[in-house]
């Protein structure tokens, strides 16, 4: 049976783009295009990101929609079929209008980023990347553009975890233009922009990182009920935290630590703040001062027993990757041994 690309047809003709203008910005012959639709070839590696660019999408995003689907079936998306029962007692099936569909579709992208961030923060990120991938088309189906940038930028946190901090920067590119065409009064652009910061401190980029961090800052602008459900809880109390966490990272304790202490005074959940205190210990060791890194990786070990939190237990066990100049101190290997006792991170 013929196989053809339904979406990347749909996609393209959703953004106003003929074939020909599609071939004249990616520098190839208008019948190359034709073919890809067709499914009769695949684009090429080296054009892929110029494709995913056009496509105002990532390249993960683009693989999916370059997925070949049998001619005469229909392509998968979120439309379920509704069953209702006629006066008759019959069952009858019916497609949903376009409002039910977006909706059911707003509803599977919310609940997809939940189960995400519980498989995240038990530190199973293939099960938390597959969530936030179908997230992401769920929310794109829907075009639920909050939804989906908050998907894509959840994608990315991975990328932050696992240390792939210059692969995480176009995904959430992707994410601060989508975020951009949300809904103004919600916290999406400035947390989609935290998440950049930490990007950029990753790479060493002190500029770029302040300026995604005064972008984040200015959440503070907005008012009333700036979040919305579980997929998005950035508010003012936010910044001091994200500021301190990124200029940790770029080995700046000067910068830090008010910004760390600040945030250590807010009404931080446990995973927060033992975030915080892990990153204030992390200064300790900056400033090699053993009495500072004990007292706070003390209290961050202690919340990370008691909670489970996955996520303290990560960072905790980065802090510990750095101890070693401080071996000679019985306290701190023992701190190390606490550490090493946590519960392993599934593979």
């Amino acid at each position: 049976m013929k196989a053809t690309r339904p979406h990347l047809a749909r996609r393209r003709k959703a953004l106003g783009c003929s074939q020909d203008g599609f071939a004249e910005a990616l520098d190839v012959d208008r019948s190359t295009v034709s073919r890809w639709e067709r499914g009769d070839s695949e684009p090429q590696p080296h054009i892929r990101p110029r494709l995913a660019r056009l496509l105002k999408l990532s390249v993960v995003e683009l693989d999916g929609l370059l997925e070949l689907h049998p001619t005469g079936a229909a392509p998968a998306t979120c439309e379920p079929q509704i069953a209702i029962i006629a006066p008759t007692g019959s069952a009858v099936s019916r497609a949903p209008t376009e409002t039910q569909r977006r909706r059911l579709c707003e509803t599977t992208a919310d609940l997809l980023q939940l189960a995400g961030e519980i498989f995240f923060d038990g530190n199973r990120y293939t099960d938390a990347a597959q969530c936030y991938a179908l997230a992401v088309s769920a929310a794109r189906e829907a075009s639920a553009y909050d939804l989906w940038a908050c998907a894509l930028a959840r994608h990315a946190f991975i990328g932050l975890y696992e240390r792939r901090f210059a692969t995480t920067v176009p995904m959430l590119k992707a994410a601060s233009e989508l975020a951009g065409h949300g809904n103004r009064e919600l916290s999406t652009r400035h947390w989609v922009a935290a998440v950049q910061a930490q990007a950029f401190a990753g790479l060493g980029d002190l500029d770029s990182c302040n300026r995604a961090l005064d972008l984040a800052g200015q959440v503070h602008s907005l008012a009333g009920q700036v979040h919305n459900g579980g997929w998005l809880r950035f508010d003012g109390s936010r910044p001091a935290e994200e500021r301190g966490t990124c200029y940790t990272r770029l080995g700046r304790p000067d910068l830090a630590e008010g910004a760390l202490v600040e945030a250590l005074d807010q009404p931080l959940s446990a995973r927060r703040r033992g975030s915080v205190l892990t990153d204030l210990a992390i200064l300790g060791i900056q400033q090699k001062d053993s009495d500072r890194l004990l007292s706070y990786a003390g209290e961050a070990l202690l919340l990370a027993q008691q909670s489970g939190s996955g996520y303290v237990g990560r960072k905790l066990r980065e802090l510990q990757g750095r101890l070693e100049p401080f071996g000679a101190d019985r306290r701190i290997s023992a701190l190390s041994s606490q550490i090493a006792s946590l519960p392993a991170i599934p593979t």
